[in-house]
This record gives structure tokens, sequence and C-alpha cells, in this order.
């Protein structure tokens, strides 16, 4: 891994208070809470691996009331961001999962290769035709217009509800 240094750490917490200015703006998609709630009530693990802070992520879930996850793997872990493997290796970690048990849900190209790195199965989310086209063009198998739309596939009870 590389040397973390005193600028990188300086960097994200510039980056990080930008996101925190903004975190009021950022709408959930469609289903999104709910689909992480339905996660939660099956007993799955729950973690969010993101290029973003952890702490601009908590607080957009705390005001969307949807605090369903067990850990949040951000950028201020220094580990290496995607499309490198690193950070979701460290969610498979804090719970002791194996790959073949896990799945990734993302919406770039970028998610879908650290998925593959990993070895863990990865469903994308495309709320457009471009981002679909991407998706598809990276080599994502498992695409869905929104979160409900995944919840429906995986059938979770909220999305059978």
């Amino acid at each position: 891994r590389p040397q973390v240094t005193e600028g990188m750490r300086r960097a994200s917490e510039i980056i990080e208070k930008i996101e925190l200015a903004g975190v009021d703006r950022a709408q959930p998609l469609e289903g999104a809470i709910e689909a992480l709630a339905a996660l939660k009530g099956t007993g799955a693990a729950v973690a969010i691996v993101t290029s973003n802070s952890s702490k601009t992520v908590k607080r957009w879930l705390d005001r969307n009331g949807g605090a369903s996850v067990d850990a949040i793997v951000g950028r201020d872990t220094m580990l290496g961001l995607k499309p490198a493997p690193d950070m979701l290796i460290r969610a498979l970690e804090l719970f002791s999962v194996d790959r073949s048990e896990a799945a990734f849900v993302g919406d770039s190209e970028a998610d879908l290769i650290a998925a593959q790195s990993c070895g863990v199965r990865f469903y994308g989310i495309a709320a457009t035709d471009i981002a679909r086209d991407r998706l598809l063009a990276a080599g994502a198998t498992e695409i869905f217009g929104s979160p409900a739309a995944l919840a429906i596939h995986l059938n979770l009870p909220a999305a059978r509800a």
C-alpha cells in the first residue's frame, strides 16, 4: 500500500468539509434507505464502502433515517480508493465474511472493477441509460434502475410488502 502522507490526510479533510457542506442536498435513490433496512432485517452484515468520508456518509444516513449499516469504510481510512479493492477487502475483514458470501452494490466502473478484483458479486445501479451503458460496457451483468428494483430482485421483505 502506498505510504499515506500528511498531504493526503489534509487533502481528504478539505474534501470532507466540502462534502459535509453539501450533505443535505444529496437525495437518496429510490428505495435505498428501505433496501438497507431490509438487508439488516435479514441478519446480513451491511457496510458502505465509499470514496467519500465516513463522517459525511454517517451524517447523510442520520439525516435520511437510514442508519441501518454496521460499518462505513470511507476515504478517511486512507486505503486505496476504488477501483483498488483495498476498502472492499477491509469491509470483508471487519465481518470475517467470505468473498463468496458477499455482494457489492455500486454505480460506477470503478465499483465493478473493485468487486471483480475481490471476487465479490456485483450488482450495478444505473438510474439513466448512459450509466447503464457504461456499466454494461465495463462488463456488469446485473444492473438495476434503482435500489428499489434491486430489492425486488433480491426478494427482500420490504420489497414484497
